[in-house]
């Protein structure tokens, strides 16, 4: 294992690692201790004279570090958290990690790297073949080979995206060999991109379509800055909600697969320019999915919310009704009758109005149904986006129908 694939996993195991610090501005260097969890962030306890480093309350910094045998990182978004009597920094909090090499937020990057937990599964080719043992002529004869899969190139505003497989293997002198596989998405943009730039642009369009696509939790597990010609690499840890891949299913699971796309070029290029347009609709709306099998009155308007915004700028207005018939499916499809659509409205103007009385469905029928309303609209709002990625009347309904076919909307 080479040092940057220890120095990660000793990380991700929450280990602390010791190392040398400073802020971006400064030249001296402070010695401390590195932690990181998803949960927390980045934490780092100094040791040392942080004489001019920035007091507790200012606004956040930079912080460069050297760990053991040399590995960079910069700290990003990073506050004072802990301060002596004598005003010493002893203790510093980031939401963000970069390991790699030192960059700040407006450091560009000629090409970026992203992968989900779902985006595997989402488009099915690890690149494995398997042979099975023959029953007379190789009766104990087992094979696994990888290939590289196949490649997807995708034209977008601004930048060109090719959807393709990796993988890592475990080959030694010992009993277990493995190999794991993973999809990823590869952006060349026409100009470099930042940080933010690269988040806004490809990584959330992408969580967005894998939320969609999935319709269960997901998360940017993958997020790697590449200066090919400076030789320049550097992997982000973002703060927040981790998400496994799970073990693949062979029947159902996923609303839509990306063999279901009938071009996929087109569709991802559509998908990308409707999440530019609508933003932050789509967000929402994977805010919504990212909530499991969780409901509560906050993640229905949280869906509604996104509703409402999809159904104005798409549609001119923003009456959840005009979505029913974009979608133009028959009302079993997505359980949007009248009396569901009427069911769905008052519980938005009940739960975002506290202390308003309903019109027409009582409060107890509104409470008892929050589960139904919130799976009912979120369907319909899958009906309307596989209509946007070019899904025929009867591909949608033939989608949807097998989908809750476990969990009936009626």
């Amino acid at each position: 294992m080479t040092i940057w694939r220890k120095t990660l996993a000793t990380l991700r195991e929450g280990r602390a690692l010791p190392g040398y610090f400073k802020p971006r501005e400064m030249e001296a260097k402070v010695p401390g201790v590195l932690n990181w969890s998803f949960e927390r962030g980045a934490e780092l306890e100094l040791i040392g004279d942080t004489t001019g480093w920035p007091e507790m309350g200012a606004p956040q910094f930079v912080v460069h570090g050297w760990l053991r045998q040399g590995v960079q990182v910069s700290l990003l978004h990073t506050w004072v958290k802990r301060t002596t009597m004598a005003t010493q920094v002893i203790a510093l909090q980031s939401s963000t990690l970069a390991l790699g090499e030192h960059m700040d937020h407006g450091t560009c990057w000629p090409q970026a790297i992203y992968s989900t937990a779902n985006l595997s599964e989402w488009r099915r080719d690890t690149g494995l073949t398997y042979s099975r043992p023959a029953p007379k002529v190789r009766p104990k004869h087992v094979r696994v080979e990888w290939q590289p899969p196949s490649l997807d190139d995708v034209k977008v505003r601004g930048a060109r995206m090719t959807f393709g497989g990796e993988s890592h293997y475990s080959v030694a002198y010992a009993a277990d060999w493995s190999i794991a596989t993973w999809q990823d998405l590869v952006v060349n943009p026409e100009q470099p991109i930042t940080l933010a730039d690269g988040w806004r642009r490809f990584a959330s369009p992408l969580l967005n379509l894998m939320s969609f696509a999935s319709d269960r939790p997901d998360c940017i597990g993958r997020e790697i800055l590449v200066d090919p010609e400076r030789n320049r690499r550097v992997e982000i840890w973002r703060q927040g909600r981790t998400v496994l891949p799970r073990e693949w299913e062979l029947i159902g699971g996923y609303l839509f697969h990306a063999e279901d796309l009938s071009d996929y070029a087109s569709a991802i290029d559509m998908w990308w320019t409707l999440d530019e347009k609508l933003r932050p609709a789509l967000g929402l709306f994977a805010d919504h999915i990212n909530h499991g099998t969780s409901y509560s009155p906050a993640r229905f308007l949280t869906l509604y919310t996104a509703m409402e915004a999809y159904a104005k700028e798409r549609h001119g207005r923003n009456q959840v009704r005009l979505l029913r018939q974009f979608a133009g499916v028959s009302q079993t499809a997505t359980g949007c009758t009248d009396e569901a659509l009427r069911l769905i409205g008052a519980s938005r103007r009940y739960f975002a109005h506290l202390g308003t009385q309903p019109n027409g469905p009582t409060v107890d029928e509104i409470e008892a149904n929050v589960v139904l309303s919130t799976r009912r609209a979120s369907a319909l709002m899958q009906a309307c986006l596989l209509r946007e990625l070019r899904f025929s009347t009867g591909e949608i309904e033939k989608v949807l129908n097998t989908y809750y076919s476990r969990w009936p909307l009626s």
